[in-house]
Order: C-alpha cells, then sequence, then structure tokens
C-alpha cells in the first residue's frame, strides 16, 4: 500500500534568514561590548584624574593655610611661571615645582631633558609636579637652581624615573595649566592673612590627542589623533587663605 508522506523542514530562505539574525544579534552584542568597555576607560581615566586633581589641590589648601602669607606679585620672589615650559611657586614652607605637559612631551620625543625648565639634580630622573621642603623660597630666588633628590612627586604615582616614563602612556598625566593671583597687594594688616585663588588644569599627557591654547589644553573632539577614550583634561579653581593671626 502507498502512503504519503508529508516532508517538513526549512526552506533555503528560511534558512538564510534565520543565519542573517544570528548574524546581526552576533554584530549587535560585540558593538554593545566595545562601547561599553569603552565606556568604562573613559570613566576610569577621567576618575584618575579628577582623583589626582582633588588631592593637589587639598595638598595646596593644606599646606598654605599653615604658613605665612607671601608675594605672588611681580615684585615678590615667590612664583615664577614661563608659559608652556614650567613655573614654581614657593610658599615659604614647601616649594612647588612643575613642567607642564607640552614641555614634557616635546623634551622626551627629542630626547633631550636638558632644556626642561625644572630639572632634578639627578640626570635620571624627571619632575612633572613635585614639592620639596624650601623654607627660605631658594627655588624661586634662583631660577635655574636645581630640584634637589629629596623632592617628592606628586604625579604619575610618584615615579620620577626616566626610563619608566613612557612618552605614549595614557595614564601619564601632567600639569598643563597653573595661575596664581592674590586678593590684595598686601596681607590684611589686623589677620595677617592673604587669600589667593589657584587655577590649574591637570590631565593625560598625550600631545597627539590635546589641543592647546592660552588657557591650556583640551582634548580633541575630531580628527585622526582625537581618543576621548584615553583622554582628560579637568580644571580646578581652589580659592586658599594663609597667615596667621597677629597678635
Amino acid at each position: 500500500m502507498n502512503r504519503d508522506k508529508s516532508l517538513t523542514g526549512f526552506t533555503l530562505i528560511e534558512l538564510m534568514l534565520s543565519m542573517a539574525f544570528v548574524a546581526i544579534l552576533l554584530i549587535a552584542i560585540a558593538m554593545t561590548s566595545i562601547q561599553i568597555t569603552n565606556t568604562y576607560n573613559r570613566g576610569m581615566v577621567y576618575k584618575g584624574v579628577n582623583q589626582v586633581g582633588r588631592q593637589i589641590a587639598s595638598e595646596f589648601q593644606r599646606n598654605i593655610s599653615t604658613g605665612s602669607a607671601f608675594d605672588v606679585s611681580s615684585s615678590g620672589k615667590h612664583y615664577l611661571n614661563q608659559t608652556e615650559v614650567g613655573g614654581r611657586l614657593c610658599t615659604g614652607q614647601y616649594t612647588y615645582v612643575w613642567n607642564y605637559g607640552k614641555a614634557l612631551q616635546a623634551a622626551l620625543k627629542s630626547g633631550d631633558t636638558s632644556k626642561l625648565y625644572n630639572r632634578s639634580v639627578n640626570a635620571n630622573t624627571i619632575i612633572s609636579f613635585a614639592k620639596i621642603l624650601d623654607q627660605d623660597s631658594a627655588y624661586c630666588t634662583d631660577s635655574t637652581k636645581k630640584i634637589a633628590a629629596d623632592a617628592v612627586e606628586l604625579l604619575n604615582n610618584g615615579s620620577f624615573d626616566l626610563a619608566a616614563h613612557t612618552i605614549d602612556s595614557e595614564l601619564n598625566l601632567a600639569i598643563q595649566q597653573f595661575s596664581i593671583v592674590q586678593a590684595s597687594a598686601s596681607p590684611d594688616p589686623k589677620t595677617g592673612q592673604q587669600l589667593y585663588t589657584i587655577s590649574f588644569q591637570v590631565g593625560t599627557n598625550n600631545n597627539d590627542t590635546l589641543n592647546f591654547d592660552s588657557s591650556g589644553a583640551t582634548c580633541l573632539v575630531t580628527g585622526a589623533y582625537s581618543d576621548l577614550n584615553y583622554c582628560s583634561v579637568s580644571q580646578f579653581d581652589i580659592v586658599v587663605r594663609a597667615g596667621n593671626a597677629v597678635e
């Protein structure tokens, strides 16, 4: 006896549609994973930069508030700032010294660190942003004075080693801009106190991903070298008070 058998299965078109759906799903999952990773990396870099910036702000507030007032005007001997190169701030207790990120990158890429504004007595070390005990403000009196070996680096986990200072490291941080102004020409006659407004930029230090102008640095948003996942520059503006009450 002959019986009709009905055969069931996928047609070629149905199979192709199913494969296309699976392929699109896999691509969507991969793109979502990449986006999540990029967002995570961007957030971690931003967090790291801001954490360092807050630490520097706290450093200024803590140490300046415990010392006497000092003059940062052009006639004073407590503040030196060379645009795009570096600077020094002598508070009468500690002195802060820095090389701007643009100058650091240029020196490292050329292999000639001898032209950096702030150089250590140790030829194998470079200075990003450091502090040193200097109660006589000697580093501002003599702008050519090399930085002593016991200076404390405040950026890049305290790394001073030239061999470990990688040019293209995304987490290589630097000061990109710095300024300080005092509220009045002289301290308050009754309290001996003075107010200072400090503005500074701290951020990643790959010059290819940055745009520089008179106000500091910003990350390139477009272009072949734009890399917002690993570029971050933050601006900090603080007011600090120095000087003890006059007895």
